[in-house]
């Protein structure tokens, strides 16, 4: 067998340069099919022409090397280097362009108006692309006018940065400012502002805040508008421009623009010391980063972001316009994996009929050599002066493309001896393509870009292995464009028979649905799995025998996926009804499906924690553990990502069960392992800090809490970016948290979570009503109830358009309306509401679910509350039994019911049985944990005195003094205080009766004005309070003085 050294271009290779192009549809059943495609013929190389080596000793670039003492700014990594003062990009990068001198002239800024809104176009654009861009260049423009006296001289530090934004129409809500970098011509800043863009601003430099310098940058954001493509071209978000109301002319003037994750050259930057000795100092070689950020290099990788910058410049190219600046520092890494061009300073727009162009810059060392030698031998100075032909420049923006993407940099990257045949192969084919592209041959961008995308289609282990490396980088949104492409591909290809493409199409949205499944997007998830689903019955049902072995597992993995998808968006009969498919198929044939056994019980406990089934779930998980367990035993060795699995699902299980030391063990055992196999920032970490986190808030380890939250956020932004459903999930849970400690920040993140929301999903999303809901049950907490009616009603809608107005999250919303309703003292609506509530949980997760049982509770509560005894009376008394049957007297729904059952039995006049019921709940309650002993103890004891008092019975007293003990809160406090007052006076003790007025009324007084419910107090209570503890005052002086007392 050849080494991989020895690999060369295939025959098949340099066919495919040739014009013979193969698609391999399967690897097992594989169908070749011929396109014939004929090239022109090809032009003579020209004398400035370069070769790419293909073997012997690597020769970089040496613009990509770069002096130590030359440090550039990078994209994201401020803090590594120092500031530069090259001249700044739009992105934040900093090219090294030379502009050519600006000469006076007049204003090219115009001033159009669209109905009675007035933009500003800078002449040359619309010269160039005509009336057709005037909609993009109003887009997103905010114009200032000001009066010259009230105009500042100029925009300089960060506070007038802050006060021009202000006027913003997107970004005027700002947290923060910091400056980001400082170039030749400009300065860039970062914001944290309330919303989800990440972006930057741009700020010309004080000494080009002049009509020449606001002229250049506006023509270069009107560039980028005019052009801009969401897949090519960075987008301006918005241009915010000052006039002076008189003379119309720019005073100040900012940019903002879409932020990148990195520039290339953060990635593959290469310096070398004073003994010439190359070091590789780019992001993509700092192991610490490549934990961080989980980004690393591989030859898939770079070769399929050479094929994207390639389409970007055809794009841009077919727009007429020369992007003449291209080089790695300008090619810019999005979040979502897209490779898109940055600094158009001196972009050159061409002109109809005309040929010969001056250049408006020029980055020497990624010229070609015919133009880097004009400039070098005339000094930097006769460039200017020369004239180049339109391909002359296009071929020098192809140049500088290959240059950037040179295959010599993979040499220098990585071991090649370490390459694998096939990535060898990839090596080979790119650098002979590369070659013929950069010395001019017949290849143009339409040619490269169709050789390259059949090709991809041809080696379909090129794109798997590039799709793992994406999905193990959590680079899901990547992925799933790279499966857009592949479908693409597919579709377009026409001399493939359409049958013959159905396994093909199903395998790509079966993988674009766990792409999207993965993002958190479920909806997308559905929608391309339901494709794949469509297209497997459509092959069952052709019954192709080439097909039958493929299709065995995806008969599995597409129901699988597609009971996973119903369960994440509550659909629990569908979630059921496709799990119940996938453990059928299962069973037929274990061997088969061995693999999958974890995976069924894995989904088997996730519906029982959707049903609050936690004895089932419980079971499922620690079959799960078991099964881990038995893997490591026969095959001796553990699977990390199943372990860890097992430890967060048998954590979930006590975190419900409130045992919360156990669930914390889990959790730290999980975190260790992840830290110690995939490093701190994983995000696999994520769920455990968040839970962590929501355990310390039961505890009231509010900064614990706290730390464990911003820590999941951390993560979650430096994987996923802001603008992802896992950053907006954790802001969610955020404000979850610090809505127990501190509402205003909860408020915050809650916003953050919905924006995030609305930009990825639209308005009326479902995620957004966990969010509106959560809100609404934090202005019930602060009593303001018609907020919290509005939201819940918000809710309502949105869950209605959304075809969810039967479905348990529904049910959630109805229980917080009726919450308000009770606070508002509705009590009818209260009751009309918490009916709905209780039927649709009936239906979905059965009458006898603890969430059902729930809301049954508050059923009954109400209609007692509503004189409606009799009917409360017999639903509690029909329920109970079961209950008890079903759950043991020990749980804590059982012990509720209990409770609620002996209020009844008192009201009705069945005194003993009342007592019998609470004094045994009294006894069940040790065995609660921790402060759910406390609440439930408080809650017995409470109607133990209520029901004692009714008697006339001292032991009131002890059991109202006992409660005290365990009281939760201040306004429990002083009802209990108040109610022991009272009867001690009944009973004619007014010395006690005194003692317990006093600290009522010290109680009231002091919380008056902390909490709401003590104004109410106030006004009911006060008085009478002080009128008796005066009459008591009385007899006790009385007393003092006569041998016969009196009565109260």
């Amino acid at each position: 067998m050849e080494s991989a050294n020895s690999s060369k271009l295939s025959d098949t290779d340099i066919d495919m340069l040739e014009g013979k192009i193969s698609l391999v549809l399967d690897k097992h059943h594989s169908e070749q099919v011929f396109l014939n495609t004929n090239f022109t013929q090809l032009h003579s190389i020209p004398n400035h022409a370069v070769t790419f080596t293909l073997d012997g000793p690597t020769q970089l670039p040496g613009a990509i090397v770069m002096q130590n003492n030359n440090q550039k700014y990078v994209t994201n990594r401020s803090e590594l280097v120092g500031q530069s003062n090259l001249s700044t990009g739009m992105d934040g990068s900093l090219p090294q362009s030379m502009n050519s001198n600006q000469s006076n002239r007049f204003s090219e800024l115009l001033i159009k108006k669209q109905g009675d809104i007035e933009y500003i176009v800078h002449n040359q654009i619309l010269e160039h692309f005509g009336e057709e861009c005037l909609p993009k260049i109003a887009q997103n423009q905010t114009i200032i006018y000001k009066d010259k006296e009230a105009l500042p001289k100029e925009l300089n530090t960060e506070q007038d940065i802050l006060e021009l934004l202000k006027k913003s129409k997107n970004f005027n809500y700002l947290e923060s400012i910091s400056k980001l970098a400082e170039g030749g011509e400009a300065i860039i800043f970062t914001i944290n502002y309330l919303g989800c863009d990440e972006v930057v601003i741009k700020v010309p430099k004080l000494k080009f805040q002049t009509s020449a310098g606001f002229e250049d940058i506006i023509f270069e954001s009107q560039l980028i508008k005019s052009i801009y493509h969401e897949d090519y071209i960075v987008e301006i978000k918005e241009e915010i421009i000052e006039l002076d109301k008189q003379t119309n002319e720019v005073t100040r003037y900012c940019v903002v623009v879409e932020r990148a994750k990195f520039s290339l050259y953060d990635l593959y930057s290469i310096k070398s010391d004073p003994q010439k000795q190359l070091e590789k100092s780019g992001l993509w070689f700092n192991k610490e980063f490549q934990s961080n950020h989980l980004e690393q290099f591989s030859v898939e990788k770079f070769l399929y972001q050479f094929f994207h910058s390639l389409k970007g410049l055809n794009h841009i190219h077919k727009m007429g316009v020369i992007y003449q600046d291209l080089k790695p520092q300008n090619l810019l890494i999005m979040r979502n994996q897209k490779v898109k061009y940055g600094d158009f300073g001196i972009s050159i727009p061409l002109k109809k009929d005309v040929e010969q162009y001056n250049l408006r810059g020029i980055s020497p060392d990624w010229s070609m050599p015919s133009i880097k030698a004009i400039y070098e031998e005339t000094k930097g100075k006769g460039i200017w002066t020369q004239k180049f032909s339109t391909y002359t420049l296009q071929q020098n923006d192809i140049y500088g493309l290959v240059l950037t993407f040179s295959t010599d940099l993979i040499k220098h990257f990585t071991n090649m001896e370490k390459l694998s045949q096939n990535q060898m192969k990839y090596f080979n084919y790119f650098a002979l393509l590369m070659n013929k592209m950069a010395n001019q041959w017949s290849i143009n961008l339409d040619k490269a870009e169709e050789l390259i995308g059949n090709y991809l289609m041809s080696n379909l282990d090129f794109v798997s292995e590039y799709l793992t490396q994406l999905v193990n980088e959590k680079k899901f949104q990547g992925a799933y464009y790279v499966g857009q492409f592949l479908q693409i591909q597919a579709t377009n290809i026409k001399e493939v028979k359409e049958e013959d493409k159905l396994l093909y199409y199903m395998k790509i949205y079966q993988m674009m649905s766990e792409f999207k499944f993965n993002e958190g997007d479920y909806t997308e998830a559905k929608i391309n799995i339901s494709k794949a689903e469509y297209f497997l019955n459509t092959l069952q049902q052709n019954k192709k025998q080439k097909f039958a072995q493929d299709l065995i597992n995806h008969q599995f993995e597409i129901p699988f996926m597609i009971a996973n998808i119903n369960l994440n968006i509550g659909q629990l009969e569908d979630a059921q009804k496709y799990y119940q498919m996938c453990e059928q198929i299962y069973q037929n044939n274990k061997t088969q499906f061995e693999s999958k056994t974890l995976g069924i019980l894995l989904l088997s406990g996730e519906i029982a924690f959707f049903q609050n089934n936690i004895q089932l779930a419980m079971m499922s998980f620690q079959k799960y553990f078991q099964e881990v367990d038995h893997q490591k035993q026969t095959k001796g060795s553990i699977n990390i990502f199943q372990y860890i699995n097992a430890l967060k699902n048998n954590a979930r299980v006590q975190q419900i069960l409130k045992n919360f030391d156990q669930s914390l063990d889990y959790y730290e055992r999980a975190s260790k392992l992840i830290i110690d196999e995939y490093g701190s920032n994983n995000p696999q970490i994520i769920d455990c800090l968040k839970n962590i986190g929501s355990i310390y808030i039961f505890q009231k380890k509010y900064e614990l809490a706290d730390e464990k939250i911003t820590s999941a956020l951390k993560i979650c932004r430096n994987i996923f970016g802001e603008k992802n459903s896992f950053t907006a999930e954790t802001y969610r849970q955020m404000g979850d948290i610090q809505s127990q400690f501190n509402s205003e920040e909860a408020l915050i993140s809650y916003k953050k979570a919905l924006m995030i929301y609305d930009s990825l999903f639209g308005p009326d999303n479902q995620n957004n009503v966990v969010v509106l809901n959560n809100m609404a049950h934090l202005y019930l907490n602060q009593s303001d109830f018609n907020k919290a009616e509005q939201l819940c009603l918000q809710c309502l809608e949105i869950c209605q358009k959304n075809g969810q107005s039967q479905s348990k999250q529904t049910s959630n919303i109805y229980e917080n309306l009726c919450k308000v309703y009770l606070n508002k003292k509705e009590l009818n609506e209260a009751l009309d509401i918490i009916v709905k509530a209780y039927n649709i949980k009936k239906t979905i997760i059965g009458a006898y679910n603890i969430e059902t049982l729930q809301c049954l509770l508050i059923y009954i509560q109400i209609l007692a509350q509503l004189n409606r005894a009799q009917e409360a009376n017999q639903l509690c008394e029909e329920a109970y039994p079961k209950i008890l049957q079903i759950y043991g007297e020990k749980h804590e729904i059982v012990m509720k019911f209990a409770m609620i059952l002996s209020k009844l039995r008192l009201f009705f006049g069945k005194v003993e049985q009342s007592k019998a019921l609470l004094q045994q709940q009294l006894k069940n309650s040790q065995y609660q944990p921790g402060e759910v002993q406390d609440k439930i103890q408080f809650d017995i004891l409470l109607k133990l005195a209520q029901n004692h008092e009714k008697q006339g019975k001292i032991e009131a007293i002890n059991y109202y003094k006992q409660a005290l003990e365990h009281c939760p809160s201040a306004p429990f406090e002083f009802e209990i205080h108040r109610s022991i007052a009272f009867f001690y006076v009944r009973n004619q003790k007014i010395e006690e009766g005194m003692e317990y007025l006093n600290k009522s009324e010290e109680i009231l007084m002091i919380n008056k004005d902390k909490h709401p419910i003590f104004k109410q107090f106030e006004t009911q209570y006060l008085k009478p309070i002080q009128e008796l503890r005066g009459k008591c005052q009385k007899i006790l002086n009385f007393k003092k003085h006569n041998s016969h007392s009196l009565i109260v």
